[in-house]
């Protein structure tokens, strides 16, 4: 009863609605465009393209909430 109390019902519904949002950025190719202009940015350097994935999630977390900016990102990355 203690787990099951414990349990955030609204971090369960942000997730839910990110797993749609994510699937929706890919299918509608959006996820491949924002990939390609970091590709543009990074200019073929591992290093540089870590930093930009890493930038960008970091900007999500200021509009959404972490969970949902990883699950944002992760069709991206």
């Amino acid at each position: 009863s203690q787990a099951r109390a414990s349990i955030d019902g609204s971090v369960l519904v942000v997730i839910a609605a990110a797993l749609g949002l994510g699937q929706a950025m890919t299918d509608s190719g959006a996820a491949q465009m924002v990939a390609d202009q970091l590709m543009q940015l990074g200019g073929g350097s591992p290093l540089l393209m870590l930093a930009l994935v890493y930038l960008t999630t970091t900007l999500f977390t200021e509009i959404i909430t972490n969970n949902a900016a990883a699950v944002l990102m992760f069709p991206i990355a």
